[in-house]
């Protein structure tokens, strides 16, 4: 890990007004980290960090994400990114036992991920309605283009903040309900991507 660069690209997203870091997530290459370097970057970014940061701690293993989730949560994150069970292909019951048992082992604030493209499977909204229930998911970040659900969640669950996932469709995002995003584009253009969305 060239941990220079990576102190320098903090310092860089507080600078331009990026209101919180994701790391270890899909563009920072998350799932194909050791233990040892995941560990390494998240003391590191929450040591420089002013703002707060979430780590991403998906798994294909519901155990395996809770166990990310805890190393993160007592490193000092302020929360943690996790989508549904990636190549198992759950079914939708499946993926809401997945979060309840996750919310059940942690108090750490939660953001649900939907990203089908990666995950295979799509929260559909009941499931999205149902997971804006439990106690300590506090948002969702979605990579998809399914607008309508999107527009239904903000009307049925409009606490449930939603952030856009993909940079290319931002806009029609925020047009339907988002009220932020967690962007790839925004690691080298973090005052463009504020100003799209202020």
């Amino acid at each position: 890990i060239y941990y220079n660069a990576l102190e320098k690209l903090i310092r860089f997203q507080i600078e331009f007004g990026t209101q919180g870091i994701v790391i270890c997530s899909s563009t920072g290459e998350g799932l194909l980290l050791t233990q040892e370097e995941r560990i390494g970057i998240i003391k590191q970014t929450i040591n420089i960090s002013t703002i707060p940061v979430l780590v991403g701690c998906s798994s294909c293993s519901t155990t395996d994400a809770i166990d990310n989730i805890k190393i993160a949560q007592d490193l000092g994150a302020d929360g943690v990114l996790v989508t549904a069970p990636y190549y198992v292909k759950p079914t939708q019951n499946g993926i809401i036992q997945h979060f309840e048992t996750i919310v059940q082992s942690t108090d750490i604030p939660i953001v649900v991920y939907n990203i089908p493209s990666r995950v295979t499977v799509n929260l559909e909204l009941d499931t999205l309605l149902h997971l804006s229930k439990l106690p300590n998911i506090v948002a969702l970040k979605d990579s998809t283009t399914q607008f309508d659900i999107l527009s239904m969640l903000h009307i049925l669950a409009p606490t449930m903040p939603i952030l856009s996932g993909d940079d290319a469709t931002l806009p029609a995002c925020l047009a339907h309900g988002a009220s932020g995003t967690i962007s790839a584009a925004a690691n080298a253009y973090p005052k463009l991507i504020y100003n799209i969305v202020d």
